[in-house]
């Protein structure tokens, strides 16, 4: 028998695995699962396409409001190709998956894609961090009763691709990227704000 080298799985941990792989490999299985949970849905609930949403964009981030409809908000205006790079927009959006319809919201104060959207409490959403023309540590509260961003205090850092969690108290903002990685935490108490 030939005397042939143990090949080692290759994982996240393992070296020689790229980042956009540990993605690529994430997604598709997050396609695979949502196939399959679509599949055994009875017909009325199946997934349908709206192709004529207002919603073209990436990079975005989403919420539910209180009332059972989601808020979209931001993201970058194209995908990035070779010859072009994608602004980050400062529209949002709100759908209401129940009726199918889409209104278009107030705008954000900050362009930004790569940030994070929490639903509040309260029924209002904190949008915090992101990229526009550089990494941005502003926070943003929308009110769905008055359709209107408040500003309220901002990040200790500019940070994109973090990941946000509410406990009813406190909004906590993980990780991310700003001119490297980040391993930091930071709690946001998103109460006193400036309407805009």
């Amino acid at each position: 028998m030939a005397n042939t080298p143990e090949k080692k799985p290759r994982g996240p941990d393992r070296p020689g695995l790229s980042r956009r792989e540990v993605l690529i490999g994430a997604a598709a299985t997050a396609v695979a699962v949502s196939a399959r949970s679509i599949a055994a849905a009875p017909r009325d609930q199946q997934a349908t396409a709206r192709t004529n949403a207002p919603l073209k964009r990436y990079m975005a981030a989403a919420a539910m409001l209180g009332d059972g409809r989601m808020l979209i908000t931001g993201g970058y205006d194209t995908p990035w190709t070779a010859n072009h790079e994608p602004r980050a927009m400062s529209s949002a959006v709100i759908f209401d998956p129940h009726t199918g319809e889409y209104t278009i919201a107030a705008q954000m104060r900050v362009p930004r894609a790569r940030h994070a959207a929490i639903a509040l409490r309260d029924g209002r959403v904190a949008v915090l961090g992101g990229v526009g023309q550089s990494p941005t540590a502003s926070v943003e509260v929308y009110d769905p009763a008055s359709n209107t961003w408040q500003v309220s205090a901002s990040l200790a850092q500019p940070r994109y691709d973090h990941v946000a969690v509410y406990d009813g108290n406190t909004v906590y903002v993980l990780g991310g990227s700003a001119q490297s990685m980040l391993a930091s935490v930071e709690a946001v108490y998103p109460g006193a704000t400036t309407t805009f």
